[in-house]
């Protein structure tokens, strides 16, 4: 297998960008090299919207570079967002072996394959190793503002690009979360007010600063987000958020597992440690070699013994105090003082004291305790963490009355201070600050090893975030599509890919490219629903892709308001408008479904209009006359929910004393007139009164689409995708002005034409 490399003109690019491989000879005579060019195009409301796992980072008006900055966790779609530019696939080679890349002219890939001496594999290396660098001093300003960043190592010295990036970084460091958001918002708006102009309008002093804006505005945005994770209240939330995805994963991996929701919740647990260094020991693959804190402390000696020397004490590391601390603050909170059942002496537990008291040491087995009840089923994140009007989490409610604590508030506001409360909160503290300063000593190893990590398979072994922010600093498609090429030839993507669901490709059969097509037919998981994808890919004589469905709608009548059933509830129940026999249902179900594939289809070809890459139209037609096991099926009802309403038993009490409860989740229920049946819907059940921005939403799940808003009950959706609350597309709210669908969504239903095997 070989590499075929082009330095292509960038306006050349979009003639050739078909669907199959195209040819083209170009000599390339300055270098006296011939090169071949081979390029392939690359190819309700629904639910509730719940609080994030881990706590919003809110966007910032201008902010136009947020979904480039891959190092830290990050706000609104931004996770998704990258994933659609480092979109991890590796094309099939071509009959001869080749994998082609092409490389547009004018870019910054083009200037770095000229400094490395014309050899790409040498140019990204040292692309890598400079985000490395970046990565390392964005850490240690984020710790430490008040130190001089590290000097750039001897196989960087020369780069007067690192020497910007530490001024860059001198401007910004010690500015406080608000000073940093509107020095942000301050350069968008600057660069936006000359982009929003002709680029043959700008003058030479234009271009020059807008480079340099961009390059600020850039390292603004990903400071920011670095700086979020060593925010001690969110450290807290990713480690609780991690233990909660590590039990979801003992119950849905292994020989009776669900595979695509066991690669799913790996793949967030491969973001979130990534994402928070300080709580989980430098990287990912440092991590999964400990098996017990004991192993984790020893690598840390091993790493910085004279300065950890006074770190690890009595058995425990920083890590291991912190998580003590949390179940100390949630058992302290409301308990009792003393705790029943608990001695008042020194103990011999090993809290952040060495010598934790008794009292401590009950506390810490009574917030663990807590964790472990709430955490045992995959709904239980919003018990220990959420901050939603329903009532906060556990972990919320203690982390406040342990800062009030600090302030000399007692909880409630009248009462006095707990003192177990304000020490707990300190320890929690000084361990978060601890932990922290083992990160900064990991990444001053990192940096003394940097220039020995001299390939891309080093870097990705150690900073798998540096290799994926080179990728999403790449401004144009075809130098993303070219490093990423480089990384599938040479078997590094394989550490992105390892948990990747996307890739998947249970339940693909056929060939796009043939008459048939290609059929996807699976069950897509994501807790609590699962729903039915079962759709075809076909390509199209202009080179664009079909995707054709038909949709299993079945009708499910309702008896509780036709006045003509026995179970009709009665006219002081259900209002005149709402009284339906089963004939005036049917016809609702009919003309409802009828226009719901007609407006998905039309709704879904008029977004895609706007997208170029990839180039794709929908055929969404209802399946007629289907027997009832046919999929994707849709149970069609006048009323339909997933949880018993609010207030039922009591508004709708059982028949008889003791009795079954009167719950149906497809009956409408109605008292004095009014619906209390709230109209959720799911991709397995739909509503008659449906809106059609929910009808997009759900088939977009019936087209393999997951949601995009995080949820506390979705442990298995990408996290720090606030969709919600940002407003990023149909997948993400069911708000009007939401309803947009992106190139992301479509590259994801057409995955597997790219990615899986032809028969």
């Amino acid at each position: 297998m070989f590499i075929t490399i082009f330095m292509g003109y960038r306006a050349r690019l979009g003639e050739f960008l078909m669907q199959k491989f195209v040819i083209v000879t170009f000599l390339l005579r300055s270098w006296g090299l011939p090169l071949y060019f081979f390029c392939i195009s690359p190819i309700v409301h629904a639910h509730s919207d719940s609080e994030p796992p881990v706590d919003f980072v809110p966007g910032i008006p201008n902010g136009v570079e947020q979904n480039r900055a891959g190092y830290g966790w990050l706000n609104a779609s931004s996770e998704a967002e990258a994933d659609s530019l480092f979109r991890q696939e590796c094309p099939r080679p071509d009959a001869s072996g080749n994998v082609p890349i092409c490389i547009p002219r004018n870019s910054v890939l083009e200037t770095a394959y000229r400094l490395a001496d014309n050899n790409l594999e040498l140019a990204f290396t040292r692309m890598a190793q400079e985000n490395a660098y970046e990565y390392l001093i964005l850490q240690r300003a984020a710790i430490s503002p008040g130190q001089p960043a590290w000097d750039s190592p001897t196989c960087l010295a020369s780069n007067p690009k690192l020497a910007k990036m530490r001024d860059d970084l001198n401007v910004i460091k010690s500015k406080n979360g608000m000073e940093l958001n509107a020095f942000i918002r301050e350069l968008g708006t600057k660069i936006k007010a000359i982009t929003d102009r002709p680029e043959t309008s700008w003058t030479p002093d234009e271009r020059t600063q807008l480079a340099e804006m961009k390059r600020q505005h850039l390292l603004a945005i990903k400071f920011r987000a670095v700086k979020e994770s060593t925010r001690t209240d969110r450290m807290a939330q990713a480690l609780l958020v991690d233990k909660q995805l590590g039990l979801a994963q003992n119950r849905s991996c292994g020989s009776v597992g669900i595979p695509r929701k066991c690669m799913s919740i790996k793949r967030n647990r491969d973001r979130i440690r990534q994402a928070f260094p300080s709580v989980f020991a430098g990287a990912l693959n440092e991590l999964e070699a400990f098996a017990n804190d004991d192993q984790r402390r020893k690598w840390e000696q091993k790493e910085v013994t004279a300065e950890l020397a006074g770190l690890v004490r009595c058995g425990t590391t920083p890590f291991s105090r912190f998580e003590k601390s949390i179940y100390q603050m949630m058992g302290h909170n409301g308990a009792p003082n003393p705790i029943p059942g608990a001695g008042t002496g020194s103990g011999t537990g090993t809290g952040y004291g060495c010598a934790s008291t008794e009292q401590n040491t009950a506390a810490i087995a009574r917030g663990q305790s807590i964790v472990a009840t709430a955490f045992a089923k995959d709904d239980g994140y919003p018990k220990i963490v959420s901050q939603n009007s329903d009532g906060k989490g556990a972990y919320t409610l203690a982390r406040e009355a342990a800062f009030d604590a600090v302030r000399g508030v007692g909880t409630p506001p009248g009462s006095p201070v707990d003192s177990r409360m304000k020490n707990a909160y300190d320890d929690f503290s000084q361990a978060a600050r601890q932990m922290l300063h083992v990160q900064e000593l990991t990444a001053a190893n990192q940096m003394g090893n940097l220039c020995s990590r001299n390939s891309l398979k080093a870097i990705a072994q150690f900073q798998p975030q540096a290799i994926r922010q080179t990728i999403l600093d790449q401004n144009e498609p075809g130098s993303r599509e070219g490093l990423t090429r480089l990384m599938c030839k040479n078997g590094i993507m394989e550490r992105f890919q390892a948990n990747d669901q996307s890739l998947d490709c249970s339940g693909v059969s056929g060939d796009p490219s043939q008459a048939n097509g290609m059929t996807v037919n699976r069950t897509n998981y994501n807790l609590p629903f699962s729903s039915n994808s079962n759709y075809k890919l076909k390509t199209l004589p202009d080179g664009s892709l079909e995707v054709s469905t038909k949709i299993n709608y079945r009708f499910s009548y309702d008896p509780s308001i036709d006045p003509s059933s026995a179970s009709y509830a009665g006219d002081a129940n259900v209002p005149e408008a709402a009284r339906k026999n089963e004939e005036q249902q049917k016809n609702d179900f009919k003309n409802n479904t009828s226009s719901w594939v007609s407006q998905s289809t039309a709704w879904y070809d008029s977004m895609t209009s706007k997208v170029s890459d990839p180039k794709v139209k929908f055929r969404i037609e209802q399946c007629l006359e289907c027997p009832d096991s046919d999929t994707p099926r849709v149970s069609v009802s006048p009323c339909y929910r997933r949880v018993k309403p609010r207030n039922f038993d009591t508004d709708f009490p059982p028949l008889t004393p003791g009795g079954p409860s009167r719950f149906d989740k497809h009956r409408c229920w109605y008292k004095n007139g009014v619906n209390k049946s709230p109209n959720w819907q799911d991709a397995g059940n739909f509503t008659t009164t449906m809106p059609p921005r929910t009808i997009m939403h759900e088939t977009g799940h019936n087209l393999g689409l997951p949601d995009e808003y995080t949820a506390d009950y979705y442990p298995a959706t990408p996290l720090g995708e606030n969709g919600a609350l940002s407003c990023n597309s149909t997948m993400a709210s069911s708000n009007g002005s939401c309803h947009t669908l992106y190139a992301r969504h479509l590259l994801q239903i057409t995955r597997p034409s790219r990615v899986c095997p032809r028969p």
